[in-house]
Order: structure tokens, then sequence, then C-alpha cells
């Protein structure tokens, strides 16, 4: 007794020039996707972020929350747009981060961001204007390390120099300069001088 089979496969045995054609079209395909897919080793986050900074000159990190953080949450909370506020308060510093829904305009949630904290009467005085601005997302693509028996001074001058070099070459767009403290004058005077003074 002979058994009819039916179905795709059996077809394909029954017309193995059939079969090879399709296998070589997907072959092509794959090898043609290939090479235009596109392949990122640090892949982009393009989560649209807005970020808010306020420098509050010798705050602490308490004074900061309750004078800054916390009237700028009020006023900013409930708007459209707005998916999640995250707050922090540091010493001299306060830093808000607000994720935006993903089908809203960054552009317009911006200027209601803006419109509303300059709505803010009870600011400190000695609170610098906050700045609002959406977070720049880039791609880290290589390191450059500067070290050898050499003081700080000596090792900052030296990082500068291939900071300086490294933005001169037209290809790199933005250069980070790491781990390198400001320059600060410090200014010491008598104590007995101080004190007739």
């Amino acid at each position: 007794m002979q058994s009819s089979q039916s179905g795709i496969i059996s077809w394909f045995a029954k017309n193995p020039v059939a079969a090879n054609l399709v296998m070589l079209f997907i072959v092509v395909a794959g090898a043609i996707s290939a090479s235009s897919i596109s392949k990122d080793m640090f892949p982009r986050s393009d989560i649209p972020i807005i970020r808010i900074s306020a420098p509050y000159p010798g705050a602490a990190p308490i004074e900061v929350e309750k004078a800054v953080i916390l009237p700028m949450e009020s006023a900013l909370e409930g708007l459209k747009g707005v998916k999640k506020i995250s707050a922090k308060a540091s010493r001299d510093l306060a830093s808000i981060t607000l994720e935006i829904e993903a089908n809203e305009d960054l552009n317009e949630v911006m200027v209601q961001v803006e419109n509303r904290i300059d709505g803010i009467v009870n600011f400190p005085e000695d609170l610098e204007k906050p700045t609002v601005k959406k977070a720049d997302f880039f791609g880290w693509v290589m390191g450059v390390s500067v070290s050898g028996p050499m003081d700080v001074r000596q090792r900052k001058i030296l990082g500068q120099q291939v900071y300086d070099d490294l933005m001169a070459l037209p290809e790199v767009k933005k250069v980070l300069l790491w781990g390198v403290d400001n320059y600060e004058i410090s200014i010491e005077v008598k104590e007995a001088r101080l004190r007739e003074l």
C-alpha cells in the first residue's frame, strides 16, 4: 500500500531545482541585508530627556531640596507629556531630570517646562537662573590615558596637550577631558596682619 504525501516538504523533495533556487534567494537576500544593517558596539539610547540644573552657591543639600527642588517639582507636576521626574539635591546644585513620553514633541514640552520654571516666584535670592536643556547622548568611541612618573600638574598639562591635538583633527567631533581638577588660587595672609585689619 502506497501512501500519498502532500505538503511543502514533499513538494520540494520532488522539485530539487525549486528548492535550490529558494535556498539561493535566501542566501543572497541575507548577504545583501547583512551589508546594509546598522551595527553599533555601544547602541545609542534615544530616550527623550530634559535636564534642569540650578546652581545655589553655599547651600547645603537639605536647603537645596527645600528651597529649589520642592518648588520645581510642584510646578512641573501634572505637566502633559512628562513620564517621570527624578531630582537630586547636592551641595550648591539642584538637578532635575524629566523623562518625556515617546510620542510627545520634545521642543514643545521644553517650552512648557521653561514657562513653569520661570513662573516660580519664591526662589531664594542667591539662586542662579535655572538652565533647561535636552540631554545630549553621544557614542563613546575610545579612551586615551595619560600616566607616568610625573606630578599632577605635569600630567594635567600633558592631558591638555593631548586634548588640543585630538580636537584639532577634523574627524573628531567631541573630546572629554576627565580626572582633571580646575586650577585654584590660594591666598595666604599673615595672621598678625589679618588681626590688624
